[in-house]
């Protein structure tokens, strides 16, 4: 039972050491956020990806046809519902976003600190 509380003790102390407020670090975002971001970004498009192979393409290949919804991959089509198409095309947008974002951050996590003079 010890060694679970040491565990957990040493745990949450570099947990405290890596999620500093902002003013402790100067303005560079901590690096657990952004890889938490980038990690969220990961799965996101893992899930993208899995989605379009099982019904067959996504919906900014896609087309609609006479209230007929087709997702499309290489060339080749599939009719799926509204819902669906409309899920597809969100979820290609929101990778068009969450990515720059991803990107972002990371680029602000490794940032050098700032030097600021001490009066």
């Amino acid at each position: 039972m010890n060694r679970r509380i040491v565990r957990a003790k040493n745990w949450l102390t570099e947990f405290h050491l890596f999620s500093r407020p902002p003013s402790e670090t100067n303005g560079q975002v901590p690096r657990w956020v952004a890889s938490l971001c980038v990690l969220w970004c990961m799965v996101d498009f893992a899930v993208f990806v899995l989605v379009s192979l099982f019904i067959g393409g996504d919906a900014i290949n896609g087309h609609i046809l006479d209230d007929h919804y087709f997702v499309c991959m290489h060339g080749h089509c599939h009719e799926v519902t509204k819902t669906l198409f409309e899920y597809s095309r969100w979820h290609a947008i929101s990778l068009f976003i969450s990515f720059p974002i991803a990107f972002l951050l990371s680029w602000l996590a490794n940032q050098p600190k700032s030097q600021t003079r001490r009066k």
